[in-house]
Formats: C-alpha cells, sequence, structure tokens
C-alpha cells in the first residue's frame, strides 16, 4: 500500500531556522523520500529573501546558503500561485499564508509565529510549531507501523 504525501507549508520563521541548523533535521529524510511535499509560493520564496537580506541578520546568511536554499525550493516545491483572499491576520504580510494553505489544500502549515498559530486548524490545514509538527510526523510513521 503506497503512503500518500502529505502537503506542508514551512514558513519563513521556519526556513530561517532550518539555516541556521535549528529545525527540519528530523525530517530531512522524509524530504528526500517524498512523505512530504513542500508547497511554495513567490511571495515566500521573496521573504526568504528579504528577511535574510537584512543588515541586522546579513551575517548570518552567507548569500549562497540563501541562494542553495531558494533555489532547491524552487526545484522540489510544489509552487502554487495565489491571489490576495484572506484577511485574517493581525500581521497584513501573513495573510499569504492562509491563501496559499486555500489553493494548495495543504496538510499543514509550519510556523513559529505565535499570532498564526491561533488560527488552528484553518480551511484543510493543521497549524504547527516544529516541535509539534515533528512529534505528529513521529506519531504518524508509528501508526502506520502498527497497522502494516
Amino acid at each position: 500500500m503506497t503512503k500518500k504525501s502529505i502537503k506542508v507549508i514551512f514558513d519563513t520563521n521556519v526556513w530561517i531556522s532550518f539555516l541556521i541548523g535549528k529545525r527540519l533535521s528530523k525530517i530531512k529524510n522524509h524530504l528526500s523520500n517524498g512523505h512530504i511535499t513542500i508547497i511554495t509560493t513567490d511571495q515566500l520564496l521573496d521573504e526568504i529573501r528579504l528577511v535574510t537580506d537584512r543588515e541586522k541578520l546579513k551575517k548570518y546568511f552567507p548569500t549562497e546558503s540563501v541562494n542553495e536554499l531558494v533555489d532547491l525550493l524552487e526545484n522540489i516545491a510544489i509552487n502554487v500561485e495565489i491571489k490576495p483572499v484572506h484577511i485574517i491576520s493581525k500581521d497584513p504580510k501573513d495573510n499569504f499564508l492562509f491563501d496559499l494553505i486555500e489553493f494548495s489544500e495543504a496538510d499543514y502549515l509550519v510556523t513559529g509565529d505565535k499570532e498564526i498559530l491561533l488560527h488552528n486548524p484553518f480551511k484543510t490545514a493543521q497549524i504547527l510549531t516544529p516541535v509539534e509538527f515533528e512529534k505528529q510526523i513521529k506519531n504518524s510513521l508509528l501508526s502506520d507501523k502498527i497497522i502494516h
């Protein structure tokens, strides 16, 4: 029996943590073996570039590392075209994430943003912290092994 891939949106703050080596290490295998399909959009990729280019953060993110991440996402992620539909977040710059959930029918949005987490669940997606998501993935894999 083939397990379907789950569609996951990782917020910019999670990708920033990934760049400094703090997150996603436990799910790298799931990314490479196809259990997880990354969903992105141009706005998210632009935001990664913008945040890592801020003067106070530039020293932590070598340009080549940021470019490698964005290139990787452009090659392996499903890039979804979205339209502004939702005005939910107190931070207007975050509303595109809710649009991305709707247009992609994502299963998860992984974020460290406390305000966005308040909207869990939203449409098709559970909104979880990286730690919660890692636990969810681990539990899901364990239950699959028990069933099969």
